[in-house]
C-alpha cells in the first residue's frame, strides 16, 4: 500500500464514525445471537453458537473501539476485518482462527494503543 493510500486507512480506521460502526456490530452480533429465528426471514450470517459462546468477551471488545482513548490501529483493522469480511471467524466456519482467537488479538492488539489512533472523525 502506497503512502497516501495508507494515510487515508489510518484515517478511516480511527475515525470515531468507524470506531462507533465497529462497536455497533459487535454488539449487534450478540444481540442477534441471543434472538429467537424468524423462520420467515433469511437466517443471519453469523455463527450464533460461536457469538453465543463469546457473548462476554464480543462486548469487551466493541467497547474499546467505543472508547475516545488511543487504540492500535493493528487492533482497529483486526476488529474491522472481524465484523466486515465474510471470511471471518463470525461468519464462517473455515475461518483461520476461532472466534475466541480472533477477538483476543484484535482485543489485545487495540490495548497496544497508537498516539495516530485518535477520535478524530477524518
Amino acid at each position: 500500500m502506497q503512502s497516501d493510500e495508507l494515510s487515508l486507512r489510518v484515517g478511516q480506521l480511527s475515525s470515531a464514525r468507524t470506531r462507533a460502526r465497529l462497536a455497533c456490530a459487535l454488539r449487534a452480533a450478540v444481540e442477534l445471537a441471543d434472538s429467537q429465528p424468524d423462520p420467515l426471514r433469511i437466517p443471519p450470517l453469523i455463527r450464533r453458537g460461536e457469538v453465543r459462546a463469546n457473548r462476554e468477551l464480543l462486548p469487551e471488545l466493541a467497547e474499546r473501539p467505543g472508547s475516545s482513548g488511543p487504540l492500535g490501529l493493528e487492533g482497529l483493522a483486526l476488529t474491522s476485518l472481524l465484523v466486515g469480511e465474510a471470511p471471518s471467524a463470525l461468519y464462517h466456519k473455515d475461518a483461520t482462527a476461532s472466534l475466541t482467537a480472533a477477538a483476543f488479538e484484535a482485543l489485545a492488539a487495540l490495548e497496544r494503543g497508537h498516539p495516530t489512533a485518535s477520535t478524530s472523525d477524518g
